[in-house]
């Protein structure tokens, strides 16, 4: 599995826009739209990480489903600007950390690539071993 970041790239680079005065209104909505939309790809994808560590990993999924109830554009939480802003900044500070630690997890894990049975470090010489393998098992 590569490593997760543009998605917090897109997200924190938004969410630096949005600290400025001059922004419409309607940025605010496509951000939260984008926002809501990646946490909850993070989410899903760090629960799908094939990994021994469920602490560290569990932290993560709530952060990011909290972080995307947040950003809800359904059900939207009026809140003023200086707390728009505290928040905005909190979540560039998670988006941005959240690109090294979901990787150091990725990698730590030996996660797979998303083939089924293959591990991006097997070779093909592995491969057709296995494949033999469990031909005979099978008593092919």
């Amino acid at each position: 599995m590569r490593p997760i970041w543009r998605p917090q790239v897109l997200t924190a680079t938004m969410l630096l826009v949005a600290l400025h005065e001059d922004i419409p209104y309607g940025y605010y909505i496509l951000l939260r739209w984008i926002c809501c939309a990646v946490f909850i790809y993070l989410a899903v994808r760090t629960f799908e990480q094939d990994t021994k560590n469920w602490i560290d990993r569990k932290e993560w999924i709530w952060a990011f489903g909290i972080i995307a109830a947040v950003y809800n554009p359904i059900l939207p939480l009026h809140l003023g600007r200086e707390l728009w802003s505290s928040i905005n900044i909190v979540t560039i500070a998670i988006a941005i950390t959240s690109m090294f630690v979901v990787k150091s997890i990725t990698q730590d894990s030996g996660a797979r690539d998303g083939s089924i049975g293959e591990h991006p470090e097997d070779t093909a010489e592995d491969r057709n071993q296995e494949d033999e393998t469990a031909a005979g098992v099978l008593g092919r």
